[in-house]
């Protein structure tokens, strides 16, 4: 199956190209899963930080990241959920730099959802943020480009 380049379908967007066979909803309908938001790709990992401790009274370093991802739920009655998670991971390592345990923690009270609405219209989708805010939005194959403030967020199904 061939691409197509985030910058193509940003492109495509930008200028008012859409997708033809759009007949409805249900062609925008399905899960679909955070790629990238402008040239950065997801998952979005945030380095807390190295320090020390001891654990078993044996001096180790801990590394701790934070990873961000999303989700988006395209129902056919043209509806959306947006669902956003966290989870940590800890690599604990010796002095010599040897990998003793590595634990990944979801954090369940960190997920976040919000919902929208969208609109297909004579091949084109427009997508209505909370707040009423309506950004335009494509779909080439499974991949789904919204253009929020003139960055694209590019989702994949």
């Amino acid at each position: 199956m061939r691409r197509i380049s985030p910058l193509v379908t940003r492109l495509a967007v930008s200028l008012g190209i859409t997708c033809d066979d759009l007949t409805g909803p249900e062609a925008v309908a399905g899960t679909y899963r955070l790629q990238a938001v402008g040239d950065s790709s997801t998952p979005f990992v945030y380095r807390v930080g190295t320090y020390a401790e001891v654990v078993d009274g044996v001096n180790v370093l801990v590394e701790e990241s934070v990873e961000w991802n999303s989700e988006l739920q395209m129902d056919s009655d043209g509806t959306f959920k947006v669902t956003t998670t966290l989870q940590t991971t800890k690599v604990v390592v010796n002095w010599t730099g040897d990998t003793l345990s590595t634990t990944v923690t979801p954090r369940p009270d960190d997920t976040s959802s919000w919902s929208g609405t969208y609109t297909v219209t004579n091949g084109s989708i427009q997508s209505t943020y909370p707040g009423g805010k309506v950004y335009p939005t494509s779909l080439s194959g499974d991949v789904l480009t919204v253009i929020i403030d003139g960055v694209a967020r590019v989702w994949e199904r």
